[in-house]
């Protein structure tokens, strides 16, 4: 019949329009292109199951499936963001920033790491917005996994303001550039709700490692709908105050600077990113090239470098410390005290957890990928060979009080065996 016949002819209307997409792309909302295989702006590492349905963009992006890449014996990285975090207005694959950082890592530490994109276009830090990260698929899959390391850079649709032009997210609540404060700041209030939700994610009781970065420039006045005031001079002093007084003991990776940003950015940059300015002037070739021009979201290039600085942020490059050693379980570069938790893990002091490898209390650093292929061993920086606690927790003074076989530690004072070489 006719109602029969009205069904088909929509249903092949809606493959047709999917089919196009495949093809070409289309463009969402705020001009943003959509990945034509998710039907949202970006490449987070999810999926659509419902893609064929062709729901509008605001539906799509609820559709979303998402989940954590790597296998058990990987430091598994999760990085939290917005749409620059999703690599809008890169050409997609590995061109956003976490596929970047994924590249440099496995140059790096090939097979140790797992980055997976958790960016959510369009996203907030603030719980009440016009789009909440905290309603987004990629929130769900971060509170429902563990991790390692996780990076959290969001805040540039948080400053979205009537003013420029954009949904009434901004309350000016934190105090301006000149007097920028945590007292009565929404934004700091929800950022560090997000952080005490983070620490109980880890894959290790001590938690993950925690990063908040500061975002890129705003590279022009209402752009996206954004205060360029709040991104360019409130965030570079308030992102600082939210990681000091949330105590995750990490450097703030400054994205802004790393990108151009600069405190006299109002009388420095351009009116905005063009394919001239972008000869002159050398930040906007970051955002501004034959590939893509933008002034909010990087191009390729710009993403690249992005990573690099995301890269050097977390201090990966650096190794352990000749007082610290890389633990396997832990992931992390750990200094070891004169304290055993060997009969009671409670016995470390603030600060301190109890290594679960050698039974001593220690002091986490910076995540590190151990050399040793077994488990069950530590790479020593000083004795440069990957040893196994024979009795973990008990201190020994020298060799002699060792088995045979065995030496004393120097670094954490414990009866090991040396297993093989390893270069820390």
């Amino acid at each position: 019949g006719v109602p029969g016949r009205l069904t088909q002819i929509f249903k092949m209307a809606v493959k047709m329009l999917v089919a196009f997409a495949l093809v070409a792309g289309v463009v969402g909302h705020d001009g943003l292109p959509i990945n034509a295989k998710l039907g949202v702006p970006g490449y987070p590492d999810c999926v659509n199951p419902k893609l064929s349905m062709g729901s509008p963009l605001e539906v799509a992006i609820k559709e979303l499936v998402c989940s954590r890449k790597g296998s058990a014996d990987q430091i598994k990285i999760g990085t939290v963001g917005d749409s620059i975090t999703a690599g809008v207005h890169s050409t997609g694959g590995n061109h956003t920033y976490p596929g970047q950082l994924q590249i440099i890592l496995d140059t790096s530490f090939p097979g140790k790491f797992a980055v997976t994109n958790l960016g959510a276009c369009g996203s907030t830090m603030l719980k009440k917005s016009n789009s909440p990260y905290w309603e987004r698929p990629q929130f769900k899959t971060l509170n429902e996994s563990t991790w390692d390391i996780i990076v959290i850079m969001l805040g540039t649709n948080d400053a979205k303001d009537v003013g420029s032009g954009g949904p009434p997210n901004w309350l000016h609540n934190c105090g301006g550039p000149d007097h920028t404060t945590l007292d009565g700041c929404t934004f700091a209030d929800d950022y560090l709700s997000m952080i005490a939700l983070v620490k109980t994610l880890g894959t290790t009781p001590a938690g993950p490692k925690i990063f908040t970065a500061i975002p890129p420039p705003l590279m022009a006045a209402r752009s996206i709908g954004a205060n360029q005031t709040v991104i360019n001079s409130v965030y570079p002093k308030l992102v600082p105050l939210i990681n000091a007084a949330a105590k995750i003991n990490t450097p703030v990776i400054d994205i802004f600077t790393a990108m151009g940003g600069s405190p006299d950015w109002a009388t420095k940059f351009p009116a905005s990113c063009t394919l001239a300015t972008a000869k002159t002037y050398t930040p906007c070739a970051w955002w501004c090239d034959a590939q893509s021009c933008d002034e909010c979201h990087p191009n390729n290039n710009g993403y690249t470098y992005m990573a690099t600085a995301m890269y050097g942020g977390l201090g990966l490059g650096d190794g352990c410390k000749a007082t610290e050693y890389c633990c396997p379980d832990a992931k992390a570069c750990l200094t070891p005290t004169s304290t055993s938790c060997a009969s009671d893990s409670s016995a470390c002091g603030a600060g301190q957890v109890c290594c679960p490898l050698t039974k001593i209390c220690v002091v986490p650093g910076n995540p590190c990928a151990t050399p040793c292929l077994d488990a069950d061993t530590y790479c020593c920086p000083d004795a440069k060979a990957c040893l196994k606690p024979t009795n973990p927790g008990v201190f020994c003074t020298a060799d002699v009080a060792c088995g045979a076989g065995e030496v004393c530690c120097p670094l954490t004072k414990i009866c090991v065996e040396a297993k093989g070489a390893c270069t820390p």
